[in-house]
């Protein structure tokens, strides 16, 4: 269940959420998703009581790196966002602590990225990986609908990547280390199998996979079912990823769906309204590419047929997939 957190002015005045563990480990992952229902100040901290604490805050349209020192913390580094936070929108907030450095990852619903790295200096007196992690907020008023801590160590989670055109990489053949699924792929150190065919239904996925690829992918823990876009009848898509899933399942395996990219006279809402509701995980893919309506391309992601992604679509795909999949990875390695 989802914890409402009302700023009072302060770091940790009792409006908090706070692992009760003080932590001197210093590969964690410290990771919340947080829904913002008013805008201010919020963010995470691993607070020592010696004043040496770190915080990282959201504030606005900025970044701030703070030593936890005094009620509200010493502002340390201010990096630009590239984005500013608005009231009703999602965000991953990641913070990673590696040697002097503290490698920081913000994520938006809408595949807006941040990633900075703050060093430990003389000057800046701050990055004692002491203290318990704690979600604050020290003005306006936010949501935690999931916090957890990690080990590095922990992310070998495999994945099997299966799809049409989209997952093979038509469009971007000049440069298939560019694709979406090949970018998560290296981020979460080559775990991922791909298997894309283009022209691809989920009738053709049934045939190909369940008696056949399926058996050789015994490892794979997760399977992305990135399909649909050349699926024009809603209940055969239906019907058929309903089998899908349930193959995948009877595996010991965990299926992860897409929504579908704009493709004219296809059933896109009835697909993604689905996928949505469904309550099954998923990449919400077409989310960061329509141009404010779910049936439309913005011009600037999809190639001149109006179907397949190019490079930058590729890229902001890849984005979404930070913010959906962001369990499954470790902040150390992006970059």
């Amino acid at each position: 269940g989802a914890t409402t957190i009302t700023a009072n002015n302060t770091f940790f005045g009792g409006n908090k959420f706070e692992f009760q563990q003080n932590i001197a480990t210093e590969n964690f992952d410290f990771v919340a998703k947080i829904k913002v229902d008013t805008v201010g100040i919020f963010g995470l901290s691993r607070a020592d009581t010696s004043g040496y604490g770190t915080a990282i805050c959201l504030n606005g349209s900025n970044l701030e790196v703070r030593k936890v020192s005094t009620t509200t913390g010493t502002v340390v580094y201010t990096f630009p966002l590239g984005f500013t936070i608005v009231a009703g929108s999602s965000y991953i907030l990641r913070m990673f602590k590696e040697n002097k450095d503290l490698k920081i990852l913000i994520v938006s619903e809408n595949g807006e990225v941040c990633h900075k790295i703050a060093t430990y200096d003389s000057t800046h007196d701050f990055g004692r990986s002491w203290g318990n992690p704690t979600v604050f907020a020290i003005s306006g008023q936010i949501k935690i609908t999931d916090v957890f801590l990690a080990k590095s160590e922990f992310y070998h989670n495999k994945f099997l990547h299966v799809g049409d055109s989209l997952v093979e990489g038509w469009g971007v053949i000049s440069n298939l280390d560019s694709r979406y699924k090949k970018l998560f792929d290296e981020l979460i150190e080559g775990n991922t199998s791909i298997s894309g065919r283009g022209g691809n239904t989920t009738q053709d996925l049934i045939n190909r996979l369940i008696s056949k690829e399926f058996n050789q992918y015994l490892s794979e823990r997760y399977v992305i079912l990135d399909v649909g876009t050349n699926d024009n009848n809603f209940l055969t898509y239906k019907n058929n990823m309903i089998l899908l899933i349930n193959a995948v399942k009877a595996l010991g395996k965990i299926p992860i769906l897409v929504t579908v990219t704009p493709r004219s006279s296809f059933p896109i809402n009835e697909i993604n309204q689905w996928v949505r509701a469904l309550g099954e995980l998923y990449i919400d893919k077409n989310r960061v590419i329509n141009n404010g309506n779910e049936n439309s391309w913005n011009v600037s992601y999809v190639l001149a047929d109006n179907v397949h992604p190019n490079e930058l679509g590729n890229a902001i795909i890849f984005k979404r997939m930070l913010f959906d999949l962001y369990p499954f990875y470790s902040t150390k390695n992006y970059n």
